[in-house]
Parts: structure tokens; C-alpha cells; sequence
């Protein structure tokens, strides 16, 4: 059930992303890197999302509020007026560029209550306390060991988690996570948790987080 449920908060970026086709970017195999508040908009083209910075890739596009924009740079501006905008990043790995931005400014987002997402290697991992690093970003796993006893990151991995962060300078507390293989050079699949491929529409309203069309 945790499984499921985490496929399914993941699954809505991604369901939500392959509604707008582009020549560019293939939603089947578009990884959801990080779902929640924009930290920082920096120079070219760069945006930080949950403590880790993305690169736009120069085809990246965007869907902002359901509407798709063929260049994700231009939207840019806009969320660097806006503390409350939800933003997921999309890309093919746990180190590409950023190809594609699912926005959402007109269902704002609450810290600790919306659900957040962060995909990537695993950087540390401190056991005695049940926290590990994505990159950057801080997270607190000791939730997940309740359902899961027999989880375990090492660093190097690339791991999952879908919890909620209460400030927007505070860790994650994760309430599922999962370990995610890198399967080929493309990006990371083969696991069901982060490709569409393979992931169903059914039981996406259950994540909160993330929702759309």
C-alpha cells in the first residue's frame, strides 16, 4: 500500500506533464525530480527547487496551470514574484537538465501541508537518526521505517521520497520513499516509481500535492 501510494504521488507530475507533447521531451520517460515551492531563480536559466538547483535545458517547455508554453525560461519571471507557487521538475536523470516545469499558481502552496517530492543520489546518510541527503536537501526518514522497517539508502543511490517540509528552510519529513534503479543511460526506469510507463492513472487523488488534468 505505501508503494502505491507513493507511485501515485509521483505518477501526478508526470500524468499531468504528458498532456502536452512536445518534439522535444518524451513524458514516458521524463523523471519527477522535485515537486514544491521555487527557493530561488538565478542566472540563466537556473531555478532551485527544494534545496537543489536545476538547469533549464535550452528546449525545455512548461505547463502553467494546464496551459502548455513552449519555452520554460519565460515563465521564469513569473515565479520569481511568486513565494507560494507549486513547481515540478521534470527530466530524464538524476543529472540532467531540467526538460520540462509543471506549475501551479492558482493552487498555492502550503508549507506542511502540501505534499512535496525530491528524486536524486543519495549524497550522506546518517542511520542513528534516520536522515539521509538528496543532493542538498535534508530529509528525515524515520516515518518510512515505521511501515517499511527494512528500507535502507546508501550513498549513491537514487531514492524517492513524497512528505511534506513544515518552512520552506526546514527538512523533509518523508512519509514514503523508495529506492530507484538507474536502468539505462536515458535516465532512471525499470521500476514503475519514475516513468509513466508502467505507472496506472488509477488512485492519483490520493497524493494531494500535485493535481491537474
Amino acid at each position: 500500500m505505501a508503494s502505491r501510494k507513493l507511485r501515485a504521488g509521483i505518477a501526478l507530475a508526470i500524468s499531468i506533464a504528458a498532456g502536452a507533447m512536445s518534439a522535444s521531451a518524451d513524458p514516458a520517460n521524463l523523471l519527477v525530480r522535485a515537486y514544491g515551492p521555487v527557493d530561488r531563480i538565478g542566472p540563466n536559466g537556473s531555478l532551485s527547487v527544494l534545496g537543489t538547483t536545476f538547469q533549464l535545458a535550452p528546449n525545455a517547455d512548461a505547463l502553467v496551470d494546464g496551459q502548455h508554453v513552449a519555452q520554460a525560461a519565460s515563465v521564469l519571471s513569473a515565479l520569481s514574484h511568486s513565494d507560494r507557487a507549486a513547481v515540478a521538475v521534470l527530466s530524464y536523470g538524476a543529472d540532467s537538465q531540467a526538460s520540462r516545469l509543471v506549475v501551479h499558481l492558482t493552487k498555492p502552496y502550503v508549507a506542511g501541508a502540501t505534499e512535496v517530492v525530491a528524486t536524486g543520489i543519495v549524497r550522506a546518510v546518517d542511520q542513528r537518526t534516520a536522515r539521509l541527503w538528496i543532493e542538498k536537501t535534508a530529509v528525515d526518514y524515520s516515518a518510512v521505517l515505521s511501515a517499511s522497517p527494512d528500507f535502507a539508502a546508501k550513498v549513491g543511490d537514487v531514492v524517492q521520497v513524497l512528505g511534506t517540509r513544515p518552512s520552506n528552510s526546514s527538512i523533509i519529513l518523508a512519509a514514503r520513499a523508495q529506492l530507484v534503479s538507474p536502468a539505462s543511460t536515458n535516465g532512471i526506469s525499470g521500476s514503475g516509481y519514475a516513468t509513466a510507463s508502467g505507472i496506472s492513472g488509477s488512485g492519483l487523488a490520493t497524493a494531494s500535492g500535485i493535481s491537474g488534468s
